[in-house]
This record gives C-alpha cells, structure tokens and sequence, in this order.
C-alpha cells in the first residue's frame, strides 16, 4: 500500500529544518581554547614516524562533528514524523588528528593554564545566555567547567596549607605552668579559706535561730471540747392510708438542727483513767455430754446442750429413765 499510494503534497517540508539542525555548530567550540576548526595546512604540530607510538588522552582523538551529533541526541529530542521515514543528511566521515606527542602535549596545557580566566568569563557569559534563552548544552562544556573549578579549589587549598605550614601557631607568652609543689600549696590556702568561711556561717547561723521567734507548743495531755450544729435525722413517719392523698410538709425545708458536742482526748492514758472500762469475760463455749463437740443447741427442759438430734433423743430417754426411778422411790409425786 506505501508503493502504491500518492505522496503526500506536503512531503518534505520539514526536511530542511531538520538539516540545517544537523549542521549547525555549537559557538562554544568556536570561543573555547581558540577554536577546534581545523586548518588544511596545519604544520604546527607536525610529529615524526617515530613519536607515533605515544599515547594522548582520548578527548583529542574526538571530532567536534560526533560531539555536535551527540548534544543534538541529548538536549534536543527529535519529533516523530507522520507517515514518514526518518532520513539523515550525508556527511563525510571523521578524520582522525595525529596524535601528538608529549612535548606537544605540555604545550598545549601551558596554553591551556594561560586562559583558565578567559574561559571562565566565557563560561560566565555562555551560562548566563542559557538562562535567558533555551539553547543546547554540551557534555564537554560541562566537563571543562568542573576540571576548571576544581583546580582552582585545589591551588586555594594548597596555597593555605602553604600559609599555615610558615606560620605555625604561636604559643602563648607570660602563662607558666605551676609546679606540683605549688598547687598543693594553693589548695591548702584554699582549704584554710574555706574552713573560715564555714565558721562564720555557723556562728550567723547560731545567732540567728537564737533571735528567731518560736512557737510555743504543749505537750501535755489535754482534753478538748467541741460542739457544733448538726441536722436532726427524723425517723420516716407510719403511712396513714386515708391521709396519702392529702398534701405533705417538705421535709427540706422544715430541716431542724441540733448541738453535738464532742470530747477529745490527747492521749490514750488520760482516756483510761477517766473512763475504766471492765474487761467481760470470754464465753465459754457448751461441749455436748453425749458427742464431746461444740454444742449447737440447748434442751429447754433440762438445759443440757446437745449437738444433734441424735444426742437430743438420748439425753431426753436419760432423763425420763432417771424421772421414774425418783418416782418409784417416792422423791418426786
């Protein structure tokens, strides 16, 4: 169906913006370290066969093309086409710098070390237009911002151990350290101080409980006497039926009260010498004659306790038995 459709007639339209977006160049790489444009007859730092096998950092062996290629992939997201097919514009392959030598190298970072505060300001500018308006970022940018604020923080750091190793701290003039003799001699001074000063708090104290009122007290036995008004606690009157229809006084308002008076006594042998109480004697307790327990009951008749019915019916044959022998003697009619 693709290959047989028509094109639509707005088809490509946006080809071109997407190729001028391919193309263009970040102005950082223009401003920083003095441009990465390269030049077609670059004799300056020309090596020979022999240097060739010396090893450089990585970031020189990178194109500024794959750099602008992979802030595009990161900081610009690209829009989805509609029905179409996502090209790419034709661009030549990346040409590899030769590789520089040491000595090179140690130049190129003397030059490197003259412009840090070039860079810095340029850095400064570049941040403040990503502020206002929105614009793409580099990964390397950001690289070299970091690697730049972290040498400063490294040369401030070694410039005040610097300072701190030429001036050692100074020891404190006209302070002597005493000897042990000496400070037992001032504790004892101290000690002297204290004990005096203890003294005289003693005597201020002695004076002044001496001067100070106090209250007399008695601790003799007393009795003491105290009345007061109490409400009367009537007892509840008998119900007369034929009257219980009939209004009632309210017993609240008609409340009486009466005198109560009562006597204290201090001490419990003042109490016991005015008020002898005799001691009762403890209840013995019935033994049964028949079981030999604790009786629980008493014959009215005889007055004999017993402990059960059992006892009860022989203690009442015993004494019928001893009734008809009195009689048979004659004792009792």
């Amino acid at each position: 169906m693709a290959a047989s459709r028509e094109s639509r007639h707005n088809a490509g339209n946006r080809m071109s913006k997407v190729l001028e977006g391919e193309l263009d160049e970040d102005e950082f790489y223009k401003t920083t370290y003095g441009g990465f444009n390269e030049e077609e007859e670059d004799n300056d730092f020309s090596s020979g066969a022999e240097d060739s096998a010396d090893e450089v950092d990585s970031d020189f062996d990178r194109s500024e093309h794959d750099d602008v290629v992979s802030d595009e992939g990161e900081d610009k997201p690209r829009k989805k086409k509609k029905g179409g097919v996502m090209t790419k514009a034709y661009k030549e392959p990346a040409v590899k710098k030769k590789k520089e030598t040491s000595e090179q190298t140690d130049i190129k970072m003397a030059k490197v070390s003259d412009d840090k505060k070039t860079v810095e300001t340029k850095l400064g500018g570049v941040l403040d237009k990503d502020l206002d308006a929105p614009m793409r970022k580099s990964s390397r940018r950001a690289t070299a911002a970091n690697s730049l604020l972290t040498s400063i923080r490294q040369k401030e750091r070694e410039i005040s151990d610097k300072k701190k190793k030429e001036n050692p701290r100074k020891q404190m003039i006209g302070i002597r350290r005493l000897t042990q003799e000496e400070l037992l001699a001032e504790a004892e001074k101290t000690e002297r101080r204290n004990l005096k000063s203890l003294e005289n708090y003693q005597r201020l104290e002695a004076s002044r409980k001496k001067t100070m009122v106090k209250k007399r007290t008695f601790n003799v036995p007393t009795i003491n006497v105290y009345s007061t008004g109490m409400p009367v606690l009537h007892s509840k009157p008998e119900v007369d039926v034929e009257s219980v229809d009939s209004p009632q006084p309210n017993e609240f308002n008609n409340q009486c009260k009466a005198s109560r008076s009562f006597i204290i006594f201090s001490h419990d042998a003042t109490f016991d010498e005015h008020f002898r109480w005799k001691k009762r004697r403890p209840v013995q307790k019935l033994l049964c004659p028949v079981t030999k327990k604790v009786a629980r009951y008493k014959d009215p008749l005889t007055k004999i306790p017993y402990y059960d019915a059992v006892a009860f019916k022989q203690i009442r044959e015993a004494y019928s038995s001893t009734m008809q022998e009195l009689r048979t003697k004659g004792v009792v009619k």
